[in-house]
């Protein structure tokens, strides 16, 4: 007997201020596409007073989770039924799952990261930050985990300097993977999700 057609699919998101530069959407959107799993998401400009209303709404509409970016990754957790030993550790939030009717935080950022990095906005989209560059030479990793753009000042001021350069949309990739994994059970593929944003941002 063939499969039940569903018209319901599984809805995913993120909650965050401001949305309109956050490129989670379209990588998620092409994962999803290229699984053949039957979920949206949603990318919600949520002000920092409308959070709960947010999290209530979630629920009541059965999102499966969501994620959450500055300003929310902390506040969120007084809105939430508990937290796993990621979001536990380092004491913040960026993915929201729901197991068994009840949402549990999790933060997906690498925990040797720890606190700064998992609180950290976006910032220095295309200023200068007060760094000394004469230190950098070629063969040093330089990392930004800035996602939009991807070649921030620092990542272009370092790669003229020989250096091994990491932009953040590898993070980002990430990231996006472990929510995936979370909330549908299956493992995505990274090279879809970074090819999408590659084509997004022209790299």
């Amino acid at each position: 007997m063939p499969e039940q057609q569903t018209f319901l699919s599984l809805l995913t998101g993120s909650f965050s201020s401001p949305a309109a530069e956050n490129p989670t959407v379209a990588m998620i959107e092409a994962a999803y596409e290229h699984h053949h799993i039957d979920a949206r998401y949603l990318n919600c400009d949520v002000a920092p007073d409308a959070l709960g209303d947010a999290v209530r709404g979630a629920r009541a509409m059965g999102w499966v989770g969501f994620n959450c970016s500055m300003p929310h990754k902390v506040s969120v957790i007084k809105y939430l039924d508990g937290l796993g030993s990621s979001a536990a550790l380092i004491g913040a939030v960026n993915c929201v799952v729901r197991r068994e009717n009840r949402y549990i935080g999790e933060n997906t950022t690498d925990r040797d990261f720890s606190r700064p990095f998992a609180l950290l906005p976006i910032l220095h989209v295309e200023g200068r930050l007060d760094l000394d560059l004469d230190p950098l030479r070629p063969g040093l990793v330089v990392a930004d985990v800035i996602p939009n753009p991807p070649r921030t000042q620092l990542i272009r001021d370092a790669g003229a300097r020989g250096c091994i350069v990491l932009d953040g949309l590898g993070m980002l990739v990430c990231q996006g993977t472990i929510s995936i994994r979370h909330w549908t059970g299956i493992e995505p593929e990274l090279q879809v999700m970074r090819r999408k944003l590659e084509h997004i941002f022209g790299v």
